[in-house]
């Protein structure tokens, strides 16, 4: 599947959160791009279009990636 394409790609970059299965990873980002979400999002809890994106972008990101090195000093 294309879910099964970026997260193997992910993982070659180093970029897939540490300890998470490629499989898991795969289900995860399939589920994140079902068209149910949206519709039940955005079309029946009235999300408007720009939470629904920060909602997903966010949620995507603590599910699937390595969080961001931290500068010392910041």
């Amino acid at each position: 599947t294309a879910a099964t394409g970026i997260v193997r790609r992910l993982a070659e970059r180093d970029a897939l959160l540490r300890g998470l299965d490629r499989q898991i990873a795969s289900d995860i980002l399939w589920v994140f791009n079902d068209p149910g979400l949206y519709q039940l999002l955005v079309t029946q809890r009235r999300w408007t279009q720009r939470r629904f994106r920060s909602w997903l972008t966010n949620s995507m990101q603590a599910q699937l990636l390595e969080p961001p090195e931290r500068t010392v000093g910041r």
